[in-house]
């Protein structure tokens, strides 16, 4: 141990043992007695100072000089609230090393201790394998037999001992006073070959508040389809509560009594399907549906009815409570039965539909499902955004790209509207070199732009637009654009140019392209990390020049530009100063 330091407190801390010991004591003087009547109450002031409460009583003193110690207890939760989130407890395979996640943060100070296990909320949501035996009831009591998120996830290269931990740990979970409790149930299993028998017992006793269940299963060198009995959750009667399905790489039996109109949100997926996978007719797919008259959410991933080549689909109406509908043909064989199936289903307008393939499908399929999508919502789109995989429309009152709020970016995050229209295409995950033959100039026939009244295109689109006559051919429909939310990039240079381009039509000279333009919101070009991309001397100097004689077309014509909103970044202070003379500018 390091000598003490000489410092100021180290001689008040001296100076206060003597004050508390007191002066040596004189063996001439004292007796027997009394000497031992003081080394008593010596061991005693020794015992209190190094008991541990006085220790905790320093550094609680201590602590409450850190700013982080003397945060408001509201905010403290939200912090908690906000790690827990991304930072779970978490166990490694194949060590079976635990990380506690967020827990670790009540370390921090008693403050923060005081406030994680006064908030029940936060010990609701359990990562079941990733916890000691010991653990479970702390957890228990901290959680006030509030709701539980159970969620058991295992691995393949686990050792035997840790299996024997996990089989421990399941038994204790799924026991009678925690099952009761428990609102969601997520099994994720990484094996060479899942049995349900490990779960048979626990998923066939009762659990009433059961609202989710979610089974996402990896079976690695299997090509078996796994189907999931009818029973799964028992003879008796299913959990009353049970509104939430989501299975992943297994399934159900299309008859099963679980797919009823309890149900509000049905998530169907299949990473790899073969021809072995479990997939129903159309007339079983619909009879579903049918039966699900409180659906809320459909996803089908990779999931979807074997649909005849030839003949009229029927249609089957939705229920107007569905808010979204989206399917996905990631596999290229599952491309044709998704598309028939979204020509068999007739959404209600408020509903967002999406709709992703990946590769390339039959033309005529591919138009007739695209028309489907895109013309048959009685309301009309007002607004249109376009990427190079992606065409979306809106049917929202605000300017979604044109605002500081969403901007460009909200297409990429997970920001939705409601009567959203959106279709993508990817190229194949086998061959990456092939350009699929649906891209958006192919798909905008399929919608109606002759209602659209605010446009967004993403740099990425920019490619199929080599030339002024390409937007104007393309767009000659849109006439009643009168917003554009656009990235500040070369590839803009080309419509700069057609919006300044006019043409005499019954001797009335107007402008070819969006004759009612009245804004512009301009954003910084950036790259796929989200960092500014700079233009080159010569393509700065292009897009200056077109912008400022777009600018002074308008106006010298009489129909001028009334607002052009500009994100911090994209022009500079003497761009801005002489543009402001002309039109209004605004920052975004």
């Amino acid at each position: 141990m390091s000598p003490l330091p000489n410092s100021t407190s180290a001689e008040a801390w001296k100076s206060f043992v003597l004050s508390r010991f007191g002066p040596p004591i004189d063996s001439s003087t004292s007796t027997q007695l009394s000497a031992s009547r003081i080394t008593a109450q010596l061991d005693h002031e020794l015992e209190v100072l190094q008991h541990p409460d006085i220790i905790i009583l320093a550094k609680r003193r201590r602590n409450a000089s850190l700013h982080c110690c003397r945060m408001p207890p509201e905010v403290l939760s939200r912090i908690f609230g906000y790690a827990q989130e991304g930072w779970m407890p978490e166990r490694r395979f194949p060590e079976g090393h635990v990380t506690l996640g967020w827990i670790i943060l009540g370390h921090v100070c008693s403050q923060w201790r005081e406030v994680a296990l006064s908030s029940s909320s936060l010990w609701c949501d359990i990562s079941c394998y990733a916890l000691p035996v010991r653990a479970v009831p702390e957890f228990i009591e901290r959680s006030r037999q509030r709701k539980l998120n159970l969620a058991f996830e295992n691995h393949t290269s686990a050792s035997s001992v840790l299996e024997s931990d996990m089989a421990n740990l399941r038994q204790m979970w799924m026991s009678q006073p925690i099952r009761q409790h428990s609102r969601k149930l997520l099994i994720r299993e990484t094996t060479r070959r899942w049995s349900l028998r490990l779960w048979t017992s626990f998923l066939h006793a009762p659990m009433p508040s059961l609202e989710e269940l979610k089974i996402v299963l990896y079976v690695r060198g299997s090509n078996s389809d796994i189907v999931l009995p009818d029973d799964i959750l028992g003879s008796a009667l299913f959990p009353p509560a049970l509104s939430t399905l989501i299975l992943t790489n297994c399934s159900l039996s299309w008859t099963t009594p679980l797919l009823s109109a309890k149900i509000t949100f049905l998530d169907l997926k299949m990473e790899h399907p073969t021809q072995e996978t479990n997939l129903p007719s159309l007339a079983l797919f619909h009879g579903v549906l049918s039966r699900l008259t409180n659906l809320e959410r459909l996803k089908l991933v990779n999931v979807f009815p074997v649909v005849a080549d030839e003949g009229e689909l029927p249609v089957l109406e939705l229920p107007e409570c569905l808010s979204a509908l989206i399917l996905d043909a990631s596999s290229p064989s599952m491309i044709t039965f998704g598309l028939r199936t979204l020509t068999s289903l007739t959404p209600p307008r408020r509903t967002r539909c999406s709709i992703k393939i990946r590769g390339n499908a039959d033309t005529a399929l591919l138009s007739a499902a695209i028309s489907h999508l895109f013309l048959l919502p009685p309301t009309p789109p007002t607004e249109l955004h376009l990427t190079s995989e992606m065409i979306i429309t809106t049917a929202s009152s605000e300017w979604i790209s044109g605002s500081s709020k969403h901007g460009l970016k909200w297409i990429d995050r997970d920001t939705r509207f409601g009567k959203e229209r959106r279709f993508m295409v990817k190229r194949s995950e086998a061959n990456q070199d092939e350009v699929p033959n649906a891209h958006i100039l192919s798909l905008l026939p399929s919608v109606r732009i002759n209602t659209v009244e605010r446009l967004a295109v993403a740099t990425n689109a920019m490619q199929y637009f080599p030339d002024a006559e390409t937007w104007k051919t393309k767009f000659v429909a849109a006439d009643k654009v009168s917003s554009l939310a656009l990235p500040y990039t070369p590839g803009l240079y080309h419509l700069l140019c057609a919006l300044a381009e006019t043409e005499t039509n019954s001797g009335i000279e107007e402008f070819a392209l969006f004759p009612h333009l009245a804004t512009i919101a301009l954003y910084q070009h950036v790259n796929g990390a989200g960092d500014p991309v700079a233009a080159s001397d010569i393509e700065a100097a292009q897009l200056r020049l077109v912008l400022w004689n777009l600018l002074l077309a308008r106006q010298r014509a009489g129909t001028p530009l009334t607002e052009l909103r500009v994100e911090n970044g994209v022009l500079g202070k003497e761009e801005r100063q002489r543009i402001a003379e002309v039109v209004t500018l605004n920052t975004l």
